[in-house]
């Protein structure tokens, strides 16, 4: 689609993301293009497994799939994990309540329509917006591309919200993004607020050198610093990264535990070849 069309059709959906609008994350809106049909996971059951690990089961993309005929929607309580050598093809797009994440080594692929983000989007893999599609990122939503992952946008109109916590730590890849549009998802870190073991000793981080070896940190997950169990870090664009080390493991990263899914997501992987290999034996 050319760009001078899609800012034609831009103009009311960007009037209805702004602050006060009365859009919320159980109720997003949609664009005067998405299609009527919805696709649940359910409707996908054969190219998914559940692992029911307590507090952080989920879905889990075992194989590649392509949905040609709907708009895959991930319900507000549900967790979907596109695993590591699994690919997610999107012709219609994609409705976000609840937490997408992509695990490193897997992709998702929006060709068409619109990917609406009210939820979690975690990435440490690939994120592709092609350049038929949109990509808006509503009330109170989450976008975290972390710095092992990659997020590819060849439309040429992105939707924000200014509520919206959205952080590009990885490879951005884009074409027709405005200036403003690169700042929000490529945001420089300011300041850090870091919480002692023992709920005490609050410590003010402004150094560029420090900030960045936090930064470093979130790619394995785990605090380069032993002594401190949390840090908020705030980015020039207004968004806040909380994330919390308990042992060696960070705890959360945008409100999910993403070790534990990351480690879910290969038992799942590895539960299925064995399930292969004794099917075929």
């Amino acid at each position: 689609m050319k760009r001078i069309a899609k800012l034609i059709v831009s103009a009311a959906v960007a009037a209805s993301l702004m602050v006060g609008a009365g859009v919320s994350a159980s109720a997003c809106v949609y664009t005067s293009d998405v299609v009527d049909t919805t696709i649940t996971l359910s409707r996908i059951e054969s190219s998914i497994r559940s692992n029911s690990y307590p507090n952080y089961g989920g879905q889990f993309l075992i194989s590649d799939r392509t949905i040609k005929k709907g708009s895959l929607r991930i319900g507000s309580d549900q967790i979907f994990t596109v695993s590591r050598g699994t690919t997610l093809t999107l012709d219609k797009g994609m409705h976000v309540d609840g937490t997408l994440y992509i695990q490193k080594g897997g992709k998702v692929v929006v060709r068409g329509n619109t990917l609406i983000n009210c939820g979690n989007i975690i990435c440490d893999g690939e994120l592709c917006i092609g350049e038929n599609a949109w990509f808006s990122l509503l009330k109170e939503s989450k976008l975290l591309v972390n710095k092992s992952g990659s997020l590819e946008v060849d439309c040429d109109y992105v939707t924000f919200n200014n509520t919206a916590d959205i952080l590009c730590l990885g490879e951005l890849k884009y074409e027709y993004l405005s200036e403003y549009e690169v700042d929000v998802l490529k945001a420089n870190p300011i300041l850090a607020i870091v919480k002692g073991q023992n709920g005490e000793n609050y410590k003010k981080v402004t150094s560029k050198k420090t900030l960045e070896k936090y930064l470093d940190g979130l790619q394995t997950y785990d605090m380069a610093n032993g002594d401190y169990k949390s840090v908020s870090m705030m980015f020039d664009s207004g968004t806040v990264l909380k994330f919390t080390k308990l042992g060696d493991i960070t705890g959360s990263i945008g409100t999910v535990d993403v070790t534990t899914l990351d480690g879910l997501a290969d038992e799942t992987l590895e539960w299925v070849a064995r399930e292969k290999a004794q099917g075929k034996s």
